[in-house]
Formats: structure tokens, C-alpha cells, sequence
């Protein structure tokens, strides 16, 4: 059989049961100790609090408590002078033995004041009390049975129950410092001090005791005290929490413990917090928030936050670190290294590192921080791909040939997370008719895009060159422009690219205009006069010739 305890119970319950109602159960004096033979007996009670946890109600027919009653380990030698008690006498009554009961077991069964059941509602308590019990003068554990028949089904389920002996306490648990030759109580310290917890118990045994405190940069901890009742602590720089508990147990019987609380203030504590919202943060030694700080204002010889540093103003006299900081106003440290990004009106930092963002260096801001020139894919559909590790920009320009008789056009591509642009250069066709004059004529045509990339992501590049009939190929520039430190973009294997590119439209074959068709039919007719082919470039002058005449 296997129990559960609960610190401060001074009883287990079993920890497999089979009943529909939960059960608790209080004793009184907690622990129970021993009656002292020739002396007044003491006189114990039982209170036990029977609960619905269902969301239904229940009807229960009976629950009978059985005890263990003789000479010995057991919890009392008579049933005797024990009286009965329950919350709810209008539905309920407790019937026990008709006759003292001096050996064996004594059942004390709560049922219905009338009818067959009593039904409890769901989330109802009903509180059933045996009190005036006579405890035994011999230490022990005594188990207690418990029946149920709810609903016409029976349950079980059982409470072991510790006698103590006699004159078991455990209370007084204070901090205090030396004045002198005494420990005074004290509430709050300077920080770096120490305390000494006190306590009154029964128990001289060190071993049996464990000291629970909390520190604000490790957390919880322990400590086993080397003296009976009191317990030095190390120098404290946060409010602190102990928590003293005592294991005790009889022989044969479960381990029981109980506990005791107090707190000591710490005055100027340091400052360890998930996150802080403040109107004004003055921080007179170093301060470290794991989460973000928001504050109208911050005064602190050193901060490190490994969240989002937010502030109106912030002057930091050591050094400043946080994972990106939001300033509304002037920002200044000794040092500053973000590892995210940085807005501010004014930064002011002897060194400054930051990895992403703006760059300060005494007093400067810088936003770009170089180029790198890329080589874009070549042809339709043909992507070089990069990876970002910073954000950034991507420029694509193309140009046009030198000659504006060289007829040119060329398409540059930029795609990343969805987005896709273009630019198209070379030369182009300009056509226009003033009625009196027709002109006709070759322009310059360059044009560029601008990419924006997160840092990240992946971007791919791409050059296509018209390739239909007589082309000079434009000329085109790809960069990297990074933000912050510059980081350089890294080009990826193709097995690293992503698995679905966009498709470009083929534009390596356009249709022939359909009015240069005679144009093309000549020329072919003059390559037949002169007997061997024209070649392409002087192929396209004359077309170009035939379409002013």
C-alpha cells in the first residue's frame, strides 16, 4: 500500500483509491502525540471533508470510517467517550459502535437521516468530525479505512495517521541580525548582509532539516543548517524568501514534514527581471533583464538586456548590451553592443558594436557599410541565389550599348520571399509622327530596380539578353548593399536553392515586326543578286535604311 503526504498534514493518503468522492482529513493537535500514562489523557480529533468532484451530483448511500482501537501503535485504546459531529445534521447522521469498543476495529458510519441516500451536489462538501478520541501511549502509525457505496457502487481508499511522542513542536521561524551579543529580529537589510533564521523545535536533529531560499540570478536553492535552530545565510543583494522544513517520522510510518515561512527586504537590491516597465529606472550598480525594458527614462552604471531595450532617454555609465534598443531620445553609454537593430535620435558611445542596425562609432551613425557586386544567372529561367545575413538591398541596373544604332534589349530579374521585380534596358524604338516630319529613331534606354532582403532570406538574380535576329547585349551592374556592419551575401549551391523558382517569360524570341517583312524579303532577294550572304549586322542597317525611305 502506498501513501502521499503533504507538508504540514501530518497524515498520507493512500495513493491509489477507488472512490467517487475525494476525501482530506485534519487532525487536531497536529501531529498527535501520546497520552503520558498517569496523566490527564490527550484528547484528539479527526475532521474529515468529504467532496463531490464530479459535475454531476452523486447519490451516496453510506461512507463508514473504520480505526484501529487496543493497546499498542494504534491511534487510541478505547471509543470511549469519542463523540460525533457532522456539517449537515438535517441530511446526515454518524452512527458508531453501540458499545465502547477496547480491541479490534470501531467503524463509524455517516448515512441519510432518512431514505436510502443522500444526494451531494456537484462540487459539495459534507465535513464529518470524531473528536474526544483518547490517544494511546505509545508512538505509531494506525491506518484508517474508509468505504464508500455512492451510487450503489463501493469505493475505497485509506489515511495513514502518525502518533508523535509527546511534546512535538515546530514554530518561530524569524530572520535576524547580530547587535551585540544578541539576534535581533530585523525585516529589511542594507544590501550584501547577512541574516540568521531562527526557529523553536523538538526535533535536534540538523539533519532533519532543509532550508529553501530564493536568489534572483540562480534561483531557487538549499541549505542544511550545522546548528540546532538557526541558519546563517550568505550576503543577500535581492529580497529573499526561506522556507524551513522538517522531516520527522516513527518508525514504520511514512515520512512527514512540515514547513515554516518567512522574507527579508533588501534595501538598493540588484536588479534581475524578465522584463520591467518603469516611468523612471535608476539603477545605482549593474542591472540585467532577461526579458524587455520599457522606461521613460534610464540611469544604470551598467544594463544588459537581452530583450528589446526600450526608453525615452537612457544614460548608461558602463556598458550597454541588449538584444535592439527603441531610444526616443538621446542614447548615451560608455559602450554599446546590440545584437538587433537600433533607432535613435542621438546615439553617444565611446565603442560601439552592433551586428545589426546602425553602426555608432564616437558619435557617428553609419547606415550602409560597402557593396558586393554579384553575378547574376544568364538565360531563361537560370537564377544565381544568395543568402542574407543582415538586411539589405539588392540593386539590379541595366544599361545600353554605346551606339544608339545598336539595337538592344535586355531584361535583369531580382526575386525574394514572393517578391519579384524587373528592369528592362538596351536601346528602343522611338516612332513619332509630327504629320509635317516622321521620326524614327534609336534611344538610350538604362533602367534599374531596388530589392529590399531580410535578413535571412534568399534572393535571387537574373540577366536575360534578346537574342532574336542582329543584338549588341547591354550592360548591367548587380550589388549587395548591406545594412549595419556589412555582411556579405552568400552565393548557395544549386541542391541549396529554393525548390520552386519563379518562371521568367522567354523573351530570347520576338515575332518580326510585321511591316519590316517586305524589308526582310529584300534582303534576302539582294543576297541572290550578289551571290553570298550579308551578314547580320549590315542585314539590320538595311532594314533600318529601308524604313526611313
Amino acid at each position: 500500500m502506498s501513501f502521499i503526504s503533504r507538508p504540514n498534514s501530518w497524515v498520507a493518503q493512500e495513493a491509489t483509491s477507488t472512490t467517487q468522492l475525494t476525501y482530506a482529513l485534519q487532525v487536531n493537535p497536529a501531529p498527535i502525540t501520546v497520552s503520558l500514562p498517569d496523566q490527564d489523557p490527550v484528547l484528539a480529533s479527526l475532521e474529515f471533508v468529504l467532496t463531490n468532484p464530479t459535475s454531476t451530483a452523486l447519490a451516496v448511500q453510506s461512507v463508514a470510517f473504520t480505526l484501529v482501537v487496543g493497546d499498542g501503535a494504534s491511534l487510541t485504546p478505547t471509543t470511549a467517550g469519542i463523540t460525533t459531529a457532522v456539517s449537515d445534521p438535517t441530511s446526515w447522521t454518524v452512527v458508531g459502535p453501540a458499545s465502547p469498543v477496547t480491541s479490534g476495529t470501531a467503524t463509524y458510519t455517516l448515512g441519510p437521516v432518512t431514505g436510502s441516500d443522500v444526494s451531494l451536489d456537484a462540487g459539495a462538501s459534507v465535513v464529518v468530525q470524531l473528536f474526544q478520541i483518547q490517544t494511546n501511549t505509545t508512538p505509531g502509525n494506525t491506518i484508517i479505512e474508509i468505504k464508500e457505496i455512492v451510487a450503489a457502487k463501493p469505493g475505497f481508499t485509506n489515511f495513514q495517521v502518525t502518533t508523535f511522542p509527546t511534546g512535538f513542536f515546530f514554530t518561530g521561524l524569524i530572520p535576524t541580525v547580530q547587535s551585540g551579543s544578541a539576534l535581533v529580529p530585523v525585516a529589511q537589510i542594507n544590501t550584501g548582509a547577512t541574516v540568521t533564521l531562527v526557529w523553536n523545535s523538538s526535533v535536534v536533529d540538523t539533519a532533519a532539516f532543509t532550508i529553501y531560499y530564493s536568489n534572483a540570478e540562480q534561483g531557487q536553492q538549499t541549505a542544511k543548517p550545522s546548528n540546532v535552530g538557526e541558519w546563517t545565510t550568505g550576503p543577500l543583494t535581492s529580497d529573499t524568501v526561506f522556507t524551513a522544513v522538517v522531516q520527522v517520522s516513527v518508525t514504520g510510518g511514512q515520512p512527514l514534514t512540515a514547513a515554516l515561512m518567512t522574507s527579508v527586504s533588501v534595501q538598493n537590491p540588484s536588479l534581475v527581471a524578465a522584463s520591467i516597465s518603469a516611468g523612471r529606472a535608476t539603477v545605482s550598480g549593474a542591472a540585467s533583464v532577461g526579458g524587455p525594458l520599457t522606461a521613460n527614462a534610464i540611469t544604470a552604471t551598467g544594463l544588459t538586456v537581452n530583450g528589446q531595450l526600450s526608453a525615452n532617454s537612457a544614460t548608461i555609465n558602463g556598458a550597454l548590451a541588449a538584444g535592439g534598443a527603441t531610444i526616443n531620445g538621446t542614447l548615451a553609454a560608455g559602450s554599446a553592443n546590440f545584437s538587433g537593430a537600433v533607432q535613435a535620435f542621438t546615439l553617444n558611445a565611446t565603442t560601439a558594436a552592433i551586428t545589426k542596425g546602425f553602426r555608432a562609432n564616437q558619435s557617428s551613425v553609419a547606415l550602409f557599410s560597402g557593396r558586393q557586386a554579384l553575378m547574376p544567372g544568364a538565360g531563361v529561367n537560370v537564377w544565381k541565389v544568395y543568402q542574407a545575413h543582415t538586411d539589405g538591398f539588392v540593386i539590379g541596373f541595366v544599361g545600353h550599348p554605346s551606339s544608339p544604332e545598336d539595337s538592344s534589349i535586355a531584361w535583369a530579374t531580382g526575386y525574394t520571399n514572393g517578391i519579384q521585380v524587373q528592369a528592362m534596358g538596351g536601346n528602343v524604338a522611338y516612332i513619332a509622327d509630327f504629320k509635317i516630319i516622321k521620326i524614327e529613331a534609336m534611344c538610350f534606354n538604362p533602367n534599374m530596380f531596388i530589392l529590399p532582403v531580410q535578413t535571412g532570406n534568399q534572393f535571387g538574380i537574373n540577366i536575360q539578353q534578346n537574342t532574336f535576329g542582329v543584338q549588341t547585349n547591354a550592360p548591367y551592374d548587380f550589388y549587395w548593399i548591406p545594412l549595419g556592419t556589412g555582411q556579405a551575401a552568400q552565393l548557395l549551391n544549386e541542391d541549396e536553392i529554393w525548390d520552386h523558382p519563379p518562371v521568367l517569360p522567354d523573351f530570347s524570341a520576338q515575332p518580326v515586326r510585321q511591316d519590316d517583312e517586305p524589308r526582310q524579303e529584300f534582303v534576302t532577294l539582294l543576297e541572290q543578286v550578289i551571290g553570298k550572304p550579308i551578314d547580320n549586322e549590315t542585314k539590320v542597317k538595311l532594314i533600318s535604311v529601308l524604313r526611313r525611305i
